[in-house]
């Protein structure tokens, strides 16, 4: 069986409720960070551990989670651009596998709050090799579908 395991930090608690709401979710035992399983079929589980950019996170939780990840998802809105309210230490020890893990930058963008291309909305925007920012709706449950299979697109396809 393979096991994907994916990091999914989001700014406010609320944007994962949005985004989990799509997938059948099964919540795991915890200690300290919230773990989801999403079971595609018999043969791959989706492991999703849940932090949240505000709460101080373990080093020694980080520690672990990190070197097994193969998906990392970040939830922000566009304040994300304005403001810096995430500590550093993580981020660098994050960024660190860049080059190693893919990262999606998802920010929150309602209809009425920024104006995108149709390009922009479906594809997003290229951060790196593996990275890339995009842009997702919570009325539009497509652009939530979008996240996720860019997540775990590459990985599922077996690159």
């Amino acid at each position: 069986m393979q096991i994907i395991e994916t990091l999914v930090i989001e700014q406010a608690p609320e944007m994962f409720s949005g985004m989990g709401e799509i997938l059948p979710l099964s919540d795991l035992e915890q200690v300290e960070v919230p773990i989801y399983r999403f079971e595609v079929d018999s043969d791959l589980v989706i492991l999703i551990y849940r932090l949240n950019s505000e709460r101080q996170i373990k080093k020694e939780i980080l520690d672990n989670i990190l070197p097994h990840l193969k998906a990392v998802i970040l939830l922000f809105d566009r304040s994300l651009f304005s403001t810096e309210n995430y500590s550093l230490p993580f981020w660098d020890q994050l960024m660190e596998r860049e080059r190693e893990v893919p990262v999606i930058l998802a920010v929150k963008a309602e209809n009425a709050d920024i104006a995108l291309s149709e390009k922009i909305k479906s594809r997003g925007l290229y951060l790196g090799e593996k990275s890339r920012m995009m842009f997702w709706d919570p009325a539009d449950r497509a652009s939530l579908l979008r996240i996720w299979q860019e997540g775990w697109g590459n990985l599922l396809k077996g690159n």
